[in-house]
């Protein structure tokens, strides 16, 4: 349920994008009717995307074939809006890449580019407040999740240096699993909150 609510969340945000940006049409035309399948370790998410021209289509959980596969945390996910990045996070082993590199490229610098005033636009549809309350949380989420994988990389590095490379104490385990749990306990509630939203602006 809640992957199939944040795939249609997905899917209306970046088809709403599409109407917003004539550069993301042009930027995106090249990989058309392509599947850019994505799978966000962290938060156990595997969506596909794909652009037919007119409309992005987004599915989500996702289990077929790609022409590119993308998997990573969630933090590193979004690291690639910086498009400089991709290739650097392939060979830290921080994100692993199957297929077409060129779709995933296209995909980064088309998404990079955007600048966009999702607020301003959400409150055409849901009011001031209600949008503004949706960006500020996906918002808070997304430094949540940097937050979170940097505190689990230094202590991944301070158990790697100070343990001569013995596996991370289960205390320290546990400790990550439970920031994992804290976001994804986020995302539902967000989702949640959109999902009401929704609903609200449909009966009015």
């Amino acid at each position: 349920m809640l992957a199939s609510l944040l795939g249609a969340v997905i899917e209306a945000a970046l088809n709403k994008a599409l109407t917003l940006s004539s550069e993301l049409q042009g930027a995106l035309s090249k990989g058309r009717h392509k599947i850019l399948s994505v799978e966000v370790r962290d938060l156990h998410l595997h969506l596909a995307i794909t652009n037919t021209g007119e409309h992005i289509h987004v599915l989500c959980p996702f289990d077929g074939n790609a022409d590119c596969t993308i998997s990573a945390d969630c933090a590193t996910l979004l690291e690639l809006t910086d498009p400089s990045k991709l290739t650097a996070l392939i060979r830290q082993d921080k994100l692993d890449l199957d297929g077409d590199l060129a779709l995933a490229q296209l995909y980064s610098n088309a998404l990079a580019a955007l600048d966009i005033d999702w607020a301003e636009h959400l409150a055409q549809y849901l009011g001031d407040a209600p949008a503004q309350v949706i960006v500020d949380s996906i918002n808070t989420i997304r430094k949540r999740a940097q937050q979170d994988a940097q505190v689990a990389k230094v202590t991944l590095s301070e158990l790697l240096q100070d343990e001569l490379k013995v596996s991370p104490h289960p205390l320290e385990f546990e400790q990550f699993k439970q920031q994992v749990r804290s976001v994804n306990s986020q995302l539902e509630s967000v989702a949640q909150r959109i999902n009401t939203l929704l609903q609200n602006s449909k009966g009015n």
